[in-house]
């Protein structure tokens, strides 16, 4: 009998769905605005601690989705998380829209 609740809690523990507040995650550092192939990203750091790793473990997929990366740098390891810059986002949708013509109204000279 003990053996078929383990696998009951097992089977229920992996359909668990863990609400991670990133923000509560590690000591990040100050925001940084980087340009990047992308455009312009917001970069925070941290170095990870023990929870993040068993964390980082069990919801690799969940931390990736909302831009957490993890990379070592020469001996240390280092979290990353990126963020959209919603000012760059502003400044290109604003570009965009003024970019549109107002009218189709143009004249092309024909040739002589």
């Amino acid at each position: 009998m003990y053996a078929e609740v383990k696998k009951i809690v097992c089977a229920r523990m992996s359909r668990i769905t863990v609400d991670i507040k990133i923000e509560s995650l590690l000591r990040w550092s100050s925001p940084r605005r980087l340009k990047t192939n992308r455009g312009f990203a917001i970069l925070r750091t941290a170095s990870p601690t023990e929870r993040f790793w068993k964390i980082w473990s069990a919801q690799k997929d969940v931390l990736k989705s909302q831009g957490i990366s993890v990379r070592k740098n020469q001996t240390t390891w280092e979290v990353c998380w990126w963020q959209n810059d919603l000012q760059d986002d502003i400044e290109s949708k604003n570009a965009i829209e003024a970019s549109r013509a107002t009218s189709a109204e143009i004249e092309i000279p024909a040739p002589l």
